[in-house]
């Protein structure tokens, strides 16, 4: 039998060899690595939160079913320490103390928020610790100057893709960029006037309320004056539902989009109404995508099959991007085939990576001055009727 290639190949002879009962081989009881999860569990961001932890929690969990990874001949598991920011940098410091601290985590897998993402890049250098961070609302929050820090997610501008997805599907001429004042809001106003220069897009207004903003009423009615035919922004869920229950309920009947995730579309819609969404674009790991592998399929669907059964209905997609962190390192960490920090971070600097959403390659050199950003697809979704229906794909390349 030839080696195994990769996480979505061993993921996938997990899920064969569950119809066949076998049971894969255990490691020893101190072969565990421990990984850190940093999320939002609690508060306005935890929509997003919950499922990116619960991804990682749930792929672990499949992976060590399936014998976990080698590494000089040993078999390794994973245990997945969550910890909760709350989105707030006092908590975000104080989860990222904790884990490299006290628990002596060398991994951590996930984080987002800026202000996490900045307390624990600072320990990751001084102790070594690799960081795999998700999207964040700055660009910069990678850089030669961190050279344990990933990130594995899209950046600003790669989360504009689901404008470029947008484009190819439906006409608008004039954009308003609408954000609360948070890292998250500050970097997508940037980033969405950048895009808008870049495919000659208007921008009628470009707009930062303040961060407990829920009457956007005023900030609406000079942006539907202005005729803009798009509303955009990097709003949490719960948020931007108020944005497009208020804008319709001043007659605008254009599009909106959201670089952060769809999560809880019921929800969503309940607290929006269902008239008011229509044509409401967003990230969404829509399993219909053509760039996802027979195999990558398997494991996701056995994903989400796991969440409903421990966490309940609905099943977030986002799950399965968050996920991909824990891919990434373990396929670094068996092609560096030790636990060496400078040999996984050249492994990771060099290799393709096979994931659930396509396969995937750092770079980055010229815009961040190191190969730190993962190139990897986005996925939208658009919501129609009572459901989110799968619109299209996209790549940013970052040089």
């Amino acid at each position: 039998m030839m080696r195994k290639r990769g996480i979505c190949l061993l993921t996938g002879l997990f899920v064969f060899s569950a119809f066949l009962g076998f049971t894969a081989p255990q490691a020893a009881a101190d072969n565990v690595i421990k990984i850190g999860s940093i999320q939002p569990l609690t508060g306005p961001a935890a929509p997003w939160g919950l499922p990116c932890d619960r991804g990682v929690v749930l792929l672990a969990e499949i992976m060590n079913e399936a014998g976990g990874i080698t590494i000089q001949g040993q078999k390794y598991l994973f245990k997945v320490l969550s910890e909760n920011d709350k989105f707030s940098p006092q908590a975000g410091r104080a989860a990222a103390e904790k884990l490299i601290n006290q628990e002596k985590v060398k991994y951590i897998v996930g984080p987002w928020h800026d202000a996490t993402i900045i307390a624990a890049r600072g320990l990751s250098n001084e102790q070594k610790v690799i960081i795999l961070q998700g999207s964040s609302g700055s660009a910069d929050t990678i850089g030669p100057q961190y050279p344990y820090l990933f990130r594995f997610s899209q950046d600003p501008r790669g989360k504009q893709g689901v404008l470029d997805v947008a484009l190819k599907t439906m006409q608008f001429k004039k954009m308003a960029v609408l954000n609360v004042d948070t890292a998250l809001g500050r970097g997508n106003s940037i980033a969405g006037a950048e895009w808008a220069k870049e495919f000659g897009i208007e921008v009628t207004d470009n707009v930062l309320a303040p961060a407990d903003t829920k009457d956007f009423y005023p900030f609406l009615k000079k942006i539907i004056d202005h005729k803009a035919e798009m509303i955009h922004g990097a709003i949490s869920p719960g948020i931007f539902a108020l944005v497009c229950k208020q804008a319709h309920e001043l007659g605008y009947r254009g599009y909106y989009s959201n670089v952060g995730s769809m999560t809880n579309v019921g929800q969503f819609i309940k607290i929006a109404g269902q008239e008011a969404v229509q044509g409401y674009i967003a990230p969404f790991e829509h399993i219909d995508c053509p760039i996802i592998t027979d195999e990558g399929r398997k494991i996701m669907q056995e994903m989400e099959k796991r969440y409903l059964k421990r966490y309940g209905p609905p099943f977030e997609p986002l799950a399965w991007r968050y996920g991909i962190g824990l891919q990434v390192l373990s396929q670094a960490l068996e092609k560096a085939q030790t636990f060496e920090p400078e040999a996984v971070l050249k492994a990771m600097e060099t290799m393709e990576f096979d994931t659930l959403l396509g396969k995937g390659k750092f770079s980055g050199e010229k815009t961040y001055g190191i190969a730190r950003q993962l190139v990897i697809y986005t996925i939208a979704a658009i919501i129609k009727g009572d459901k989110a229906e799968y619109l299209g794909y996209t790549k940013v390349e970052r040089p």
